[in-house]
């Protein structure tokens, strides 16, 4: 399991620690109307309809997870258009501010149909 678990699972796994608690701050994704956008891209034309989808999902996603685990965090899952990113530590919640912000300012610069909605819990 190795590279698929965050580190701290890692440990808790060596040390037989099967259960525990910790504090987190957790940076919350959402694409705001994908559903629409997936019914707009296909009616267009089926291939080019799914190649854009990909593409947008990749591009955003992709760079949304760069940046968290850049920033320490790590994401433990994708739920078709949403994902969550978790950080833990001293520094968590400035971690997940600036991860939330370095994510919005790359879909500022790009011009997406589709808006990202995010929070911070």
């Amino acid at each position: 399991m190795q590279g698929l678990l965050p580190w701290f699972v890692d440990e808790k796994i060596e040390a037989h620690q099967w259960s525990g608690e910790m504090e987190a701050v957790v940076v919350f994704a959402d694409l705001v109307g994908f559903s629409q956008y997936t019914i707009a891209k296909m009616d267009s034309s089926c291939n080019e309809g799914v190649e854009a989808i990909a593409a947008m999902l990749n591009g955003v996603f992709g760079e949304a997870s760069r940046i968290i685990h850049e920033k320490g965090g790590f994401i433990p899952y994708f739920a078709g258009d949403a994902f969550a990113g978790i950080f833990i530590g001293d520094a968590a919640l400035l971690n997940a501010l600036e991860a939330a912000v370095e994510i919005r300012n790359y879909l500022l610069a790009r011009p997406l149909d589709i808006r990202l909605r995010t929070g911070i819990g």
